[in-house]
C-alpha cells in the first residue's frame, strides 16, 4: 500500500510540474506575443512602408517600387527623398526630391537646374529641365522659411512645385530610407 501510496504522490508531483509546464509556456508565449505587438506599435509611429504610384521619379524609384519612409523625418537635406501630401490636389500622396531648402533659389535655363546659382549635376535625372524660375512659378525669388521645393526625377512627367508650389513642412510625412 506504502508502494501504491508513493506511486501516486509520484504521479500527482508529475502533473504539477508538467501544469506548471504549461503555464510558464502560455506565460512566455503571452510575453513574446506581447512585446512584437509592442514593438510593431512602436515602429509603426516611425516607420512605414509605402509603394510608388506613378512614373515621376524614374528612374531612382519605378512604378510599385516598395519604400521604407522614416516618419517623421528627423531632418530634411537638399536631394533626400520625401513623401507629403497636397491639400490643393486633394490630399494626393506623393514622392518627390528636395532640390531647395529655405533661403534657395532656384531656376532652369537651357535644360538645366540651377540651386543659388549653381548648376546642378545630373545625377538623379539625365533629362532636361523645362526651363522655369521660381519668381514666375510662386511670386518669390528665394524659397520661404518652413518651404521647401521638390521635384520629381522624371521632370518632363512630374506634377511638382513648379505645378503647386512649396511644400511646408507641416506636410511632410516622411523621408525615404531605402527602396
Amino acid at each position: 500500500m506504502q508502494n501504491s501510496k508513493k506511486k501516486n504522490d509520484r504521479q500527482h508531483v508529475k502533473a504539477a510540474v508538467r501544469k506548471r509546464k504549461r503555464i510558464r509556456r502560455g506565460v512566455i508565449g503571452l510575453l513574446v506575443v506581447g512585446g512584437l505587438v509592442s514593438m510593431t506599435v512602436t515602429l509603426g509611429q516611425f516607420y512605414a512602408i509605402a509603394q510608388v504610384q506613378g512614373h515621376s521619379m524614374k528612374p531612382t524609384l519605378k512604378n510599385k517600387t516598395i519604400m521604407v519612409i522614416q516618419k517623421p523625418p528627423v531632418k530634411l537635406a537638399r536631394n533626400d527623398l520625401i513623401t507629403f501630401s497636397v491639400p490643393s490636389m486633394g490630399n494626393e500622396h506623393f514622392v518627390k526630391r528636395i532640390v531647395a531648402l529655405p533661403g534657395d533659389s532656384i531656376y532652369a535655363n537651357g535644360g538645366d537646374l540651377y540651386v543659388n546659382g549653381k548648376r546642378v549635376k545630373k545625377i538623379y535625372s539625365k533629362q532636361t529641365t523645362a526651363d522655369f524660375s521660381l519668381f514666375e512659378t510662386s511670386g518669390q525669388n528665394t524659397v520661404p522659411a518652413k518651404k521647401i521645393f521638390v521635384l520629381g526625377d522624371n521632370r518632363q512627367h512630374s506634377t511638382d512645385s513648379r505645378s503647386y508650389g512649396f511644400i511646408d513642412d507641416s506636410q511632410v510625412e516622411g523621408k525615404i530610407l531605402f527602396k
